[in-house]
């Protein structure tokens, strides 16, 4: 239902102005959907990730590891602790791909 919405949406505004993507940059929430949509009707046009989006993302994302990296060494006696490095390349790695349009 959204994806024919956004569908619909970016086929209006491909017809309005077929030119947008030569001067302008689209700036999503990283909604597929909408993401898709100008994909195919604006194949060259640059899409970046909003960082007010991005950043709740990664705190989110943080927040998860965070909470689930201390469960799991609750519940597993004979676990060894990540380090401090591998904590810091896994979050990387989470923030990294919340930034990938």
């Amino acid at each position: 239902k959204r994806e024919l919405v956004h569908e619909r949406f970016v086929q209006i505004i491909n017809h309005e102005l077929p030119d947008l993507h030569k001067k302008s940059i689209l700036v999503t929430d990283g909604e597929n959907a909408l993401k898709n949509a100008f994909q195919t009707h604006y194949p060259t046009m640059l899409q970046l990730r909003c960082w007010n989006h991005a950043i709740k993302d990664i705190k989110l994302t943080a927040k998860r590891y965070y909470y689930n990296d201390q469960e799991n060494h609750a519940n597993d006696d004979d676990s060894v602790p990540k380090t401090k490095k591998e904590i810091i390349a896994d979050v990387m790695d989470s923030i990294t791909n919340l930034l990938r349009v």
